[in-house]
């Protein structure tokens, strides 16, 4: 969470209404003559926060975009683009499960210049944003941030490609057209994941700038 190394003292400073986090430089030792210029340089302003990132890709043209932190602000934020952002991890699940109809999903939407379909793995990456609605606390957890006012709507549906196509066609600033509409099912989910709640999916509470459907 403070993005620290199991290597003991450690010291951080957690700003939770900012959702920042502040670690000491290990190995720096937790010392008074390290922490006091440390903590000064917070109470400042001075000190910037610390994301956790992977590399930015090299290549980066598959169905569906390969975000991470250090790149998350210009891809997420731009506003001439639509952006549906699935946050997941590698342990999850349930995120195993829809990545078939969310890598369709991407093929399907291709063609649109103005709409980008990511993910990011959310335990490789953190969140470069003060924004509340982009706190994630589960998996997966699946936003579209919108175009030109970069409002964040949260996705509450099923697994199915068409469920996320029905979401973008309704939510994004683009028009995408009833051409886009899925032939073909990708993935049978059986009747008892038909809806799934966001608790069930472990989706971040809802906020208010959270739209539901």
């Amino acid at each position: 969470m403070l993005s620290l190394e199991p290597t003991w003292p450690a010291f951080a400073i957690h700003d939770v209404a900012q959702h920042t986090k502040y670690p000491l430089p290990q190995p720096r030792s937790v010392s008074e003559a390290e922490l006091r210029p440390f903590i000064t340089s917070f109470a400042e302003g001075r000190l910037a926060p610390y994301y956790k990132s992977e590399p930015v890709p090299a290549a980066n043209d598959g169905n569906v975009f390969e975000l991470v932190s250090k790149q998350f602000n210009s891809v997420a934020f731009d506003t001439s683009k639509d952006v549906l952002v699935l946050f997941h991890a590698p342990w999850c699940i349930h995120c195993k499960r829809m990545a078939a109809a969310y890598e369709a999903l991407g093929a399907a939407m291709k063609q649109h210049t103005n709409l980008v379909v990511a993910r990011m793995d959310g335990t490789a990456n953190d969140v470069p944003s003060h924004d509340a609605a982009l706190q994630v606390s589960g998996y997966p957890t699946v936003v579209l941030v919108r175009a030109i006012d970069n409002r964040v709507i949260s996705y509450s549906g099923n697994r199915s490609l068409q469920s996320l196509t029905d979401f973008l066609r309704l939510h994004a600033t683009h028009s995408l057209g009833a051409s886009d509409a899925p032939q073909v099912e990708v993935e049978h989910v059986q009747s008892a994941y038909d809806v799934i709640s966001n608790r069930d999916l472990g989706f971040s509470p809802k906020e208010a700038r959270h739209i539901e459907l």
